[in-house]
């Protein structure tokens, strides 16, 4: 079930991203976040370290990405959408208030766990019941959830800037191959991509 496949998959990371032999990556992005909510923002730093000595190159966790992302966009409070039956959402809101984060609500985007299967329709409707004051963020946690599109659509009615896991853990990729985000990437994430233009100053 959920709960047992979250909590396996940590003794994986280690296989999968030695799996790539010879092949010479700059970096490499792990983008589950369940895992990441049972042990925490330290332990995930520490496994990030041991996954990098392991690989070879700099391999990140994408809830230390959305970490990254945030203090980026100087963002001290969230509202969450969350697409999680309510023990991995309470797992979440720990996690993010051990980073450091005031979770100032928690929307739930389904009360059955569909995080696969929800439609942008479904995660706009979440958003609508999410607005956000000035200084916080709202962030779409789940990379099984689909984003981009509502994101886009929702942004113009939106003065904070609205991330998702997949977003953040792109973001980051960027960050760390210095490479130029694309059009989409700017549309979807401008703030986001202005930082990474001035990382590049």
């Amino acid at each position: 079930d959920l709960r047992a496949r979250v909590d396996g998959y940590v003794a994986t990371y280690a296989p999968a991203v030695k799996s790539f032999g010879p092949l010479e990556l700059d970096a490499m992005l792990v983008t589950a976040t369940g895992p990441s909510y049972a042990h925490g923002v330290d332990a995930d730093v520490a496994l990030a370290e041991r996954l990098s000595a392991a690989a070879g190159c700099t391999v990140d966790l994408v809830s230390l990405s959305i970490v990254s992302a945030l203090r980026a966009l100087e963002v001290s409070s969230i509202r969450l959408l969350s697409p999680y039956p309510p023990w991995l959402t309470e797992r979440s809101v720990a996690y993010w208030e051990g980073a450091g984060l005031r979770v100032a609500s928690v929307v739930p985007v389904s009360e059955a766990f569909r995080s696969y299967d929800l439609q942008t329709a479904e995660v706009l409707s979440a958003l609508d019941r999410a607005r956000a004051l000035d200084g916080e963020a709202v962030l779409l946690t789940g990379t099984g959830m689909t984003s981009v599109n509502a994101i886009r659509t929702a942004a113009p009615d939106y003065d904070v800037p609205i991330v998702s896991s997949n977003v953040c853990g792109a973001w980051r990729l960027l960050k760390l191959t210095r490479a130029t985000p694309s059009a989409a990437f700017k549309a979807v994430a401008p703030a986001l991509a202005e930082r990474l233009a001035g990382d590049r100053r």
